[in-house]
């Protein structure tokens, strides 16, 4: 779209350091039994296998070869298809928060130009990119015809009365779930989030079929919906946001695509 805005050339604006830091230690991580000494030995052995850094061990370590090169080993393959495929103890994003969380992936008294080729800020930064791809990825499925969110080209008074908010959100949340958790957050107080999340969750309701051909007048009176039937959580204190009112932001903004 003309004029659209480039929100990725903002968060580039953004940086880790911006924020409270993490953690130390990821309280998901289970304990490690590795002495410095077995650490001290493995990289000696990349050393000796001459890589020239670790960053080169764990590029070769990763790397998916094309058909046209020599491909991995057995070996190899299977360490690297267990770990990357969730089959091992410790998990990819338990390392990934590991390197992010360190005391050595932030600076202690550099400047800032240092920072940002420090490990927290790339994975920051990274972080931010995919997201953005990925919402950028849901607000296209939801434009397009399959989306779910366009009207009919003939209205009627059984598509205004049909109409509920939870079925918008319904379909928003089947086809752009980034994006709903997302303006979630925005919407919604950390105590509350974390309330939904502990209680079961529901599986959502098919969305409500709009019908073109109907002479039906309006009710006086709107039916019970989402929308309509209950008073939207306000929160307390500085927490006071209106989960309709942000999530409804998104609909006027999708159709602008």
């Amino acid at each position: 779209m003309q004029g659209r805005l480039d929100m990725r050339s903002h968060f580039h604006n953004v940086s880790a350091s911006d924020y409270d830091p993490p953690p130390e230690q990821p309280a998901s991580l289970p304990s490690l039994h590795s002495s410095s000494a077995q650490v001290t030995q493995v990289l000696r052995a990349i050393q000796a296998a001459d890589f020239g850094s670790l960053g080169d061990f764990l590029s070769a370590l990763f790397y998916s070869p094309h058909h046209s090169e020599q491909g991995r080993t057995r070996e190899h393959a299977t360490a690297v298809s267990k770990f990357l495929g969730g089959r091992s103890h410790i998990h990819a994003d338990q390392i990934v928060e590991l390197m992010y969380s360190s005391p050595l992936a932030r600076p202690g008294s550099q400047t800032r130009t240092a920072a940002e080729n420090m490990a927290q800020h790339k994975l920051f930064q990274w972080a931010m990119d995919a997201v953005t791809a990925r919402i950028d990825d849901e607000a296209d499925q939801l434009a397009s015809k399959r989306g779910g969110l366009r009207l009919p080209m003939s209205l009627s008074w059984m598509i205004v009365r049909n109409f509920s908010l939870s079925s918008v959100l319904d379909t928003a949340q089947m086809h752009a779930p980034t994006t709903i958790q997302l303006l979630s957050t925005v919407a919604l107080s950390r105590s509350f989030r974390k309330k939904m999340k502990s209680s079961t969750p529901s599986t959502p309701s098919a969305p409500t079929p709009l019908q073109a051909n109907s002479s039906t007048p309006i009710p006086p009176v709107p039916p019970q919906t989402a929308l309509f039937g209950s008073a939207p959580q306000q929160g307390k204190g500085n927490n006071r946001r209106n989960p309709w009112v942000v999530s409804c932001v998104k609909i006027p903004v999708v159709s602008v695509r």
